[in-house]
Protein backbone atom coordinates (compact mmCIF):
# COMPACT_ATOMS: atom_id res chain seq x y z
CA UNK A 1 0.00 0.00 0.00
CA UNK A 2 1.35 3.37 -0.69
CA UNK A 3 1.74 5.46 2.24
CA UNK A 4 2.66 8.73 0.17
CA UNK A 5 -0.74 8.91 -1.04
CA UNK A 6 -2.80 12.02 -0.29
CA UNK A 7 -6.45 11.77 -1.05
CA UNK A 8 -8.80 14.50 -0.67
CA UNK A 9 -12.18 12.91 0.59
CA UNK A 10 -13.86 16.76 0.95
CA UNK A 11 -16.54 16.05 -1.79
CA UNK A 12 -17.12 12.28 -0.77
CA UNK A 13 -20.25 11.31 -1.11
CA UNK A 14 -22.35 9.49 1.19
CA UNK A 15 -22.94 5.75 0.14
CA UNK A 16 -25.36 5.87 -2.80
CA UNK A 17 -26.82 2.31 -2.28
CA UNK A 18 -26.14 1.49 -6.13
CA UNK A 19 -23.87 -1.03 -5.33
CA UNK A 20 -21.45 -2.28 -8.03
CA UNK A 21 -19.73 -5.82 -8.50
CA UNK A 22 -16.16 -6.74 -7.25
CA UNK A 23 -14.28 -4.15 -9.38
CA UNK A 24 -11.87 -5.59 -11.87
CA UNK A 25 -10.53 -2.23 -14.12
CA UNK A 26 -9.89 1.28 -14.08
CA UNK A 27 -11.62 3.28 -16.76
CA UNK A 28 -9.55 7.05 -17.46
CA UNK A 29 -11.26 9.92 -18.93
CA UNK A 30 -10.84 13.60 -18.69
CA UNK A 31 -13.04 16.96 -17.57
CA UNK A 32 -13.61 19.90 -19.80
CA UNK A 33 -11.62 22.06 -16.75
CA UNK A 34 -11.78 22.30 -13.57
CA UNK A 35 -14.93 23.95 -13.03
CA UNK A 36 -16.31 20.18 -13.49
CA UNK A 37 -14.96 19.20 -10.28
CA UNK A 38 -17.36 22.06 -8.64
CA UNK A 39 -20.11 21.00 -10.88
CA UNK A 40 -19.81 17.97 -9.65
CA UNK A 41 -19.84 19.11 -6.06
CA UNK A 42 -22.70 20.57 -6.67
CA UNK A 43 -24.56 17.55 -8.23
CA UNK A 44 -23.42 15.39 -5.20
CA UNK A 45 -25.59 17.99 -3.06
CA UNK A 46 -28.75 17.59 -4.79
CA UNK A 47 -28.20 13.86 -5.16
CA UNK A 48 -27.24 13.71 -9.09
CA UNK A 49 -24.80 10.88 -9.78
CA UNK A 50 -24.95 11.24 -13.61
CA UNK A 51 -21.51 10.33 -14.66
CA UNK A 52 -19.39 11.31 -11.66
CA UNK A 53 -15.93 9.82 -11.03
CA UNK A 54 -14.53 7.76 -8.70
CA UNK A 55 -11.59 10.09 -8.21
CA UNK A 56 -10.98 13.34 -10.08
CA UNK A 57 -7.22 14.69 -10.31
CA UNK A 58 -6.41 18.56 -10.92
CA UNK A 59 -3.60 19.48 -12.99
CA UNK A 60 -1.70 20.23 -10.21
CA UNK A 61 -1.77 16.57 -9.13
CA UNK A 62 -4.41 16.95 -6.30
CA UNK A 63 -6.84 13.70 -5.91
CA UNK A 64 -10.01 13.74 -4.92
CA UNK A 65 -12.40 11.26 -4.36
CA UNK A 66 -16.38 11.53 -5.33
CA UNK A 67 -17.64 8.13 -4.64
CA UNK A 68 -17.43 5.60 -2.34
CA UNK A 69 -15.05 2.58 -3.97
CA UNK A 70 -18.12 -0.08 -3.17
CA UNK A 71 -20.56 2.24 -5.67
CA UNK A 72 -21.53 2.30 -8.79
CA UNK A 73 -20.99 4.95 -10.91
CA UNK A 74 -22.46 5.93 -14.26
CA UNK A 75 -19.22 7.35 -15.65
CA UNK A 76 -19.42 5.41 -19.24
CA UNK A 77 -23.26 5.07 -19.11
CA UNK A 78 -21.84 1.25 -20.20
CA UNK A 79 -22.88 -2.15 -18.41
CA UNK A 80 -19.19 -2.20 -17.77
CA UNK A 81 -19.71 0.90 -15.01
CA UNK A 82 -21.27 -2.08 -12.31
CA UNK A 83 -17.70 -3.82 -11.92
CA UNK A 84 -15.42 -0.28 -12.85
CA UNK A 85 -13.39 2.07 -10.88
CA UNK A 86 -13.80 5.80 -12.93
CA UNK A 87 -10.64 8.15 -13.03
CA UNK A 88 -11.17 11.91 -14.50
CA UNK A 89 -8.30 13.80 -15.25
CA UNK A 90 -8.89 17.95 -15.60
CA UNK A 91 -7.77 18.61 -18.92
CA UNK A 92 -9.60 21.78 -21.71
CA UNK A 93 -9.90 18.60 -24.00
CA UNK A 94 -10.32 19.83 -27.61
CA UNK A 95 -9.41 23.42 -29.18
CA UNK A 96 -10.93 24.76 -32.00
CA UNK A 97 -8.56 27.61 -34.10
CA UNK A 98 -10.14 30.85 -35.10
CA UNK A 99 -7.35 31.80 -38.15
CA UNK A 100 -8.71 34.98 -38.70
CA UNK A 101 -8.41 36.24 -34.96
CA UNK A 102 -5.44 33.80 -34.57
CA UNK A 103 -6.27 32.67 -31.39
CA UNK A 104 -7.75 29.11 -29.66
CA UNK A 105 -11.13 28.61 -27.88
CA UNK A 106 -12.02 25.84 -25.45
CA UNK A 107 -15.09 23.52 -25.58
CA UNK A 108 -17.40 26.50 -23.48
CA UNK A 109 -16.11 29.16 -26.73
CA UNK A 110 -13.10 31.16 -23.82
CA UNK A 111 -10.16 32.15 -25.67
CA UNK A 112 -7.31 29.77 -24.11
CA UNK A 113 -4.27 31.25 -24.20
CA UNK A 114 -1.62 28.54 -22.54
CA UNK A 115 0.05 28.52 -25.87
CA UNK A 116 2.81 26.46 -24.57
CA UNK A 117 0.36 23.25 -23.58
CA UNK A 118 -1.30 23.16 -27.15
CA UNK A 119 -0.66 20.21 -29.05
CA UNK A 120 -1.50 19.50 -32.86
CA UNK A 121 -2.34 15.57 -33.38
CA UNK A 122 -5.59 14.97 -35.62
CA UNK A 123 -7.88 12.88 -34.27
CA UNK A 124 -11.65 12.02 -34.19
CA UNK A 125 -12.37 15.18 -36.76
CA UNK A 126 -10.43 17.46 -33.80
CA UNK A 127 -6.39 18.87 -34.20
CA UNK A 128 -5.47 20.85 -31.11
CA UNK A 129 -5.75 19.72 -27.95
CA UNK A 130 -4.69 20.58 -24.56
CA UNK A 131 -1.81 18.67 -22.35
CA UNK A 132 -1.89 16.83 -19.55
CA UNK A 133 0.76 18.14 -16.48
CA UNK A 134 3.83 15.30 -15.82
CA UNK A 135 2.66 15.88 -11.69
CA UNK A 136 -0.77 15.00 -13.04
CA UNK A 137 0.45 11.71 -14.35
CA UNK A 138 2.48 10.71 -11.65
CA UNK A 139 -0.75 11.31 -9.04
CA UNK A 140 -2.57 8.95 -11.57
CA UNK A 141 0.24 6.35 -11.42
CA UNK A 142 0.12 6.25 -7.98
CA UNK A 143 -3.93 6.13 -7.55
CA UNK A 144 -3.82 3.31 -10.02
CA UNK A 145 -1.46 1.30 -8.12
CA UNK A 146 -3.06 1.86 -4.84
CA UNK A 147 -6.27 0.86 -6.22
CA UNK A 148 -5.01 -1.96 -8.46
CA UNK A 149 -3.09 -3.39 -5.00
CA UNK A 150 -6.56 -2.23 -3.32
CA UNK A 151 -8.04 -4.65 -5.23
CA UNK A 152 -6.27 -6.94 -6.47
CA UNK A 153 -6.17 -6.27 -9.97
CA UNK A 154 -3.52 -7.11 -12.57
CA UNK A 155 -2.45 -3.67 -14.16
CA UNK A 156 -2.56 -4.62 -18.00
CA UNK A 157 -2.37 -1.12 -19.51
CA UNK A 158 -4.15 -0.42 -23.45
CA UNK A 159 -2.13 0.52 -25.79
CA UNK A 160 -4.12 2.93 -27.46
CA UNK A 161 -7.27 5.14 -27.24
CA UNK A 162 -9.28 3.73 -29.96
CA UNK A 163 -12.43 1.24 -29.79
CA UNK A 164 -12.04 -1.95 -29.99
CA UNK A 165 -13.88 -4.82 -28.43
CA UNK A 166 -10.33 -6.61 -27.56
CA UNK A 167 -9.18 -4.24 -25.67
CA UNK A 168 -12.17 -3.76 -23.66
CA UNK A 169 -11.98 -7.40 -22.79
CA UNK A 170 -8.04 -8.17 -22.26
CA UNK A 171 -7.28 -5.07 -20.50
CA UNK A 172 -7.57 -3.65 -17.25
CA UNK A 173 -6.86 -0.29 -17.16
CA UNK A 174 -8.28 1.46 -20.18
CA UNK A 175 -9.34 4.82 -21.72
CA UNK A 176 -12.98 6.17 -21.89
CA UNK A 177 -12.46 6.45 -25.74
CA UNK A 178 -11.70 2.66 -26.08
CA UNK A 179 -15.29 2.05 -24.75
CA UNK A 180 -16.94 4.15 -27.44
CA UNK A 181 -16.10 6.63 -30.04
CA UNK A 182 -18.71 9.08 -29.13
CA UNK A 183 -15.87 9.84 -25.75
CA UNK A 184 -12.66 11.86 -27.27
CA UNK A 185 -10.62 11.18 -23.49
CA UNK A 186 -8.16 11.17 -22.58
CA UNK A 187 -7.26 13.05 -25.32
CA UNK A 188 -4.89 12.08 -27.60
CA UNK A 189 -1.85 13.37 -26.01
CA UNK A 190 -2.25 11.42 -22.79
CA UNK A 191 0.92 9.03 -22.31
CA UNK A 192 -0.17 5.66 -21.96
CA UNK A 193 3.55 4.19 -22.08
CA UNK A 194 4.58 6.17 -19.13
CA UNK A 195 1.55 4.96 -17.04
CA UNK A 196 2.44 1.23 -18.30
CA UNK A 197 5.12 1.79 -15.39
CA UNK A 198 2.93 1.07 -13.39
CA UNK A 199 3.28 -2.59 -13.68
CA UNK A 200 6.85 -2.16 -12.36
CA UNK A 201 5.50 -1.07 -8.90
CA UNK A 202 3.28 -4.34 -8.25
Amino acid sequence: MLNNLVINKEFLTKKSGKKGNLKKRIIIGSSFGLDQLLFFKDQIKCGIMTEIPHFFITLTGEIYQLVDLKDKTNFTKNKMDIDSLSIMLENVGNLKFDAVENVYYDSFGTIYNELDKIVEIPWREYIFWGSYEGIQLDSLEKLCLYLCELNKIKPLVVDSNIKTKEIINNKTIICRSNISKFYLDPNPTFNLNKLKEISNGL
